[in-house]
């Protein structure tokens, strides 16, 4: 039987990144140092990711490419205690003009499970930080990601923030 270390990392669990260690420090490392430096972070990130998949079909890599992308730059966003920008939404709302949907904050919980089998980033908008806030948390589907990237700058709650929440079951 070919059993695996516990301490080795599951390079098929990279595209959902949900535990520490799914996504391998190295990787975590390179791509955070790559991002900073990048002028376009998320090309940069597809790019990076494209080196963990191999040779299949090249519309099932582009996906499992995007979701690589995706959970490294939420891992990191954790690990760093950054904040994380995703666009995941647009609209057309004439001939000329099309809107975007987006959502900042940090990332709470990466690789969440969806009621229909998705998976998804837990964000917590910074405004939601304030104990008198009544700002909601957003659950964001992977698949609806079209861009997305890390705000470097200095915000304040780069030290540990202790965060209470009750799950609604309505």
């Amino acid at each position: 039987m070919n059993e695996e270390p516990e301490n080795m990392p599951r390079l098929d669990r990279m595209h959902l990144g949900q535990r520490n260690g799914d996504i391998p420090p190295e990787v975590e490392n390179a791509m955070r140092e790559a991002l900073t430096e990048s002028g376009d972070q998320w090309s940069t990130a597809l790019e990076l990711a494209s080196t963990h998949v191999g040779e299949s079909d090249p519309h099932l890599a582009k996906s499992i490419v995007h979701d690589i992308a995706l959970a490294t730059m939420a891992r990191i966003c954790m690990t760093t205690r950054r904040k994380l920008r995703l666009w995941h939404g647009w609209e057309v709302l004439d001939e000329t003009t099309c809107v975007t949907v987006a959502h900042e904050g940090f990332v709470y919980a990466n690789g969440v499970i969806i009621d229909d089998d998705s998976v998804g980033v837990l964000i917590a908008p910074e405004s939601s930080l304030d104990p008198e806030s009544t700002d909601p948390w957003v659950v964001i589907r992977y698949q609806n990601v079209w861009r997305a990237e890390i705000d470097w700058n200095e915000h304040g709650y780069e030290g540990m923030v202790e965060v209470e929440y009750e799950i609604d079951d309505d």
